[in-house]
């Protein structure tokens, strides 16, 4: 017997629904790829991403039924297969490409460095990249050798809930950090 059909995910739905139309986010795809497995098979990031963007477009057409404007929303993968795929399909939304920067191993060269990450986000046309702090704090040129190329950087990991390298980042010219400690960055730099 076939096993059923998967149905799109909730959660992407559920979420759209629960916030106002000006508010946007960020749509992390995660694959369960082995960290030894090269390449996620493409019948693979074709499910997530169908089923993915399903959920979204389902939840924009109930926006745009009750009058509410398009959100901002970005997409981000550590699946550079995903961020292309999402991209071909969604031209007009950011979508960047999440990288350790080589910290932890995987299989796909694609994901094992910074500046194999930059070229991924330039070849697929994303907006740009989204880096471990960690990686950054090790290579800190690659802000600029990012936006040489026209990438955006942002980045996330423990080290962001350390107010002084948050502030470095900044300095260096980082867009953006994703942080744990909200409420202490927000004391630190609004007051």
């Amino acid at each position: 017997p076939r096993p059923p059909r998967a149905r799109a995910p909730r959660c992407p739905s559920l979420a759209l629904r629960a916030l106002l139309a000006r508010q946007g986010f960020d749509i992390e795809i995660k694959l369960a790829t082995p960290d030894d497995m090269a390449v996620t098979p493409p019948s693979e990031v074709e499910r997530m991403v169908d089923n993915i963007l399903g959920a979204v477009e389902v939840a924009e057409a109930r926006d745009e039924g009750q009058g509410k404007r398009k959100r901002p929303l970005l997409f981000s993968s550590f699946d550079p297969d995903v961020c292309d795929l999402v991209k071909r399909r969604r031209p007009f939304d950011c979508v960047m490409f999440l990288s350790t920067g080589g910290t932890s191993y995987h299989a796909d060269r694609r994901r094992m460095s910074i500046d194999a990450a930059i070229e991924v986000a330039v070849l697929c046309g994303l907006q740009g990249v989204i880096l471990d702090s960690g990686a950054l704090w090790s290579d800190q040129g690659a802000v600029t050798r990012a936006k040489a190329k026209g990438m955006a950087v942002m980045t996330y990991g423990q080290e962001n809930d350390d107010v002084a390298w948050v502030e470095g980042q900044r300095r260096l010219g980082v867009h953006g950090v994703i942080v744990d400690d909200v409420e202490k960055m927000r004391a630190a730099f609004l007051g």
